[in-house]
């Protein structure tokens, strides 16, 4: 193989490994087929550019041969490897929750890489060890023909004989030509498809990496064409200016808690509160996501429109609307939220306060210690109004689990297996042992942070909501953590209110998030938005359907019915787990664990209608519905 040739073997070699790749993304994650030409089109002006790097390096003749050689090797090959780590952490990304890293995030988990190698179920030593071989890899083949590349970088740069502008023109400007018409075909790619944010980009690694935030929900109800503009609400309205307290425990499942019959006494402090009288809770309560961004969505916003395809926004949040009437709106959260693709707006926009992980000079980010630490910091009550959104990571599987609340052991697996797949039930309990006790750590935190709202006077005069913004999955149905997919366990949460014992909630028995911000809305005595989907607990006449969804490519949808004596739930999946299929219907108060599909069984009528119900929801106006998914092999 001659020398030039040998150089274009491995430029070809990669630009189908760059392919292959982005047809993994598509096959695996349900990303548009457009990603794999698109992936090419940023990609190969990278090898493009370094190809005429390394060309300017060969004509400084003045640099010693072994080093050019050697840059041969190390150039390229540091390009490969990012590439690979890259690829192998959006990929990671979208199992776990539905999209690629973006450079925020990474920045964000750098300081917690000792934390969540503590957290994975797998030792140290071989992540370390798969790292090192990984990020190898790449350097290989260039060191292989690093020879070879150079005499062929030689042969093109540095003719043997002197350059003739008539015998080489015609290489100098096809060469010209065609390195200029594909770097502009991949800005004119990457340029538009940044126009669409929903488009199939949003599976390219490149351009996510740099375009974090396209894609997520708009929450700023002030743009024109607004599901509801906050123009349109009424001001100096007379209402009870009550603080609002909401709090959220990231990945917090409703039946592993002491005060909703779990086993275990994981939830003490709640559980002395709801003896008062004062803490109330929901019977049957759910999040409309299994992801942060769209559980956090669903609750500030009642609306469950945020999923790609369905561009309905901006939206209207109820901070927003509170801001307006003269509350001051409060942000703190123990992680960096505003990392997260689809939330940084949120996080950002008309607040007096934000404060993440990043603000404690104490503590760790992930540790809500912080959060208890930056409310000793705000002004006590002084009469203004104020909104507090409060958000913990306990219970979170890479949030920093405290050894004080260690109580159910062992709570780390020490023999740990592949992707959470345990192989034995010692292991499996103790992924659930270590989850048990980021709860009671969660309860501990709670209190924590009532006492210091107390102690600064806010809670006089206030109500409290404390719910979860997903499940957690441990392999009920194949799936572990959330994200993904829509079973109890990945949105089965509590929804818990604390308010005087003197105030009657005729709705405790049914809920879903979309219910928190009209129900806030209506104990303060404001009118909600007409475009608010949810209904307030004061209200008797609850919900009869709830609608939930993945903010996935491949989306799962569900529509919840609640009946007399019976809570049906039908699930429809682009994605279903293995073994699943794509259409499901289970009845939750005979079959609370989902392990009897009811669907060709049941009565026509009833699946008819939750057909309809699901049509109408996800598909209005005629919105064309994806094709059904065949149940895959065992």
């Amino acid at each position: 193989m001659g020398p030039w040739k040998a150089y274009l073997a491995v430029f070809a070699f990669y630009g189908a490994a760059s392919a292959a790749a982005a047809g993994v993304f598509v096959f695996a994650f349900g990303y548009g087929w457009l990603l794999i030409p698109l992936h090419l089109a940023v990609v190969m002006p990278l090898f493009i550019a370094t190809t005429l790097l390394l060309g300017a390096l060969v004509c400084v003749r003045r640099l010693p041969r072994r080093l050019t050689q050697g840059l041969i090797v190390l150039v390229p090959g540091a390009l490969s490897a990012a590439l690979l780590l890259l690829y192998v952490l959006d990929y990671a990304g979208n199992a776990l929750w539905g999209s690629n890293a973006t450079l925020p995030l990474i920045m964000m988990f750098l300081p917690r890489l000792g934390q969540l190698t503590q957290a994975l179920p797998f030792p140290v030593g071989a992540i370390g060890a798969a790292a090192v071989v990984l990020l190898a890899l790449p350097f290989v083949p260039f060191l292989w023909y690093s020879g070879r590349i150079l005499a062929g970088l030689e042969e093109l740069f540095l003719p043997r004989r002197p350059f003739s502008l008539f015998r080489d023109r015609r290489r100098a400007l096809l060469t010209g030509v065609g390195a200029a018409l594909i770097v502009a075909a991949s800005c004119a790619a990457i340029l538009g498809a940044l126009r669409f944010p929903w488009g199939s980009w949003r599976g390219e690694p490149i351009i996510s990496l740099f375009a974090p935030m396209a894609g997520g929900p708009d929450f700023d109800g002030d743009d024109a064409g607004s599901v509801f503009s906050i123009g349109d609400y009424p001001t100096g309205l007379a209402f009870d200016p009550l603080n609002i307290v909401l709090i959220f425990v990231d990945s917090l499942r409703a039946d592993h808690m002491g005060i909703h019959g779990y086993e275990r006494d994981t939830t003490p402090v709640l559980a002395r509160l709801l003896e008062t009288g004062r803490l109330r809770k929901v019977a049957f309560a759910t999040s409309n996501y299994s992801c942060s961004v769209g559980g956090a969505f669903a609750t500030v916003a009642s609306t469950t429109a945020a999923y790609p395809g369905r561009d309905t926004g901006p939206f209207c949040t109820i901070h927003h609307l509170l801001r307006e009437q003269g509350y001051m709106v409060r942000f703190i959260l123990s992680d960096c939220g505003n990392t997260y693709p689809g939330l940084e707006a949120m996080y950002t926009y008309n607040l007096d306060q934000y404060a993440d992980g990043t603000s404690s000079e104490q503590f760790p980010i992930g540790d809500d210690r912080s959060i208890v630490e930056n409310l000793n910091a705000v002004p006590a009550y002084a009469g203004t109004p104020t909104f507090f959104y409060l958000w913990l990571m306990s219970a979170h599987y890479v949030g920093v689990h405290l050894p004080e609340y260690e109580r159910y052991t062992p709570a780390k697996s020490e023999r740990p297996s592949y992707n959470f797949r345990h192989d034995s039930e010692e292991e499996h309990r103790a992924l659930l042992n270590r989850y048990d006790n980021g709860i009671l750590q969660a309860d501990d935190m709670i209190g924590q942070i009532l006492e210091v709202l107390e102690r600064k006077g806010y809670l006089d005069h206030a109500v409290v909501v404390i719910l979860g913004d997903h499940g957690e999955a441990f392999g009920e149905h194949g799936g572990y953590l959330h994200s993904y997919f829509l079973y109890q366990e990945n949105i089965g949460i509590p929804i818990l209110i604390l308010d005087s014992p003197d105030v009657a909630y005729a709705n405790l028995e049914f809920a879903s998030q979309v219910d928190v911000a009209p129900t806030i809305l209506d104990r303060l005595g404001l009118p909600c938005p007409p475009a608010w989907e949810g209904r307030s607990l004061l209200e008797p006449d609850a919900a009869e359907y709830s609608f939930h969804t993945t903010m996935a490519v491949r989306q799962n949808r569900a529509v919840i019915r609640r009946g007399n004596s019976a809570i049906w739930k039908y699930l429809r999946s682009e994605m279903p787990p293995e073994g699943h299929a794509s259409e499901e219907l289970f009845e939750l108060v005979t079959d609370p664990e989902e392990r009897h599909d009811r669907l060709a069984t049941a009565d026509p009528a009833l699946v008819a209608d939750l057909r309809a119900a699901f049509d109408a929801h996800f598909f209005p106006a005629g919105t064309p519905e994806p094709a059904p998914t065949a149940v895959p092999g065992p």
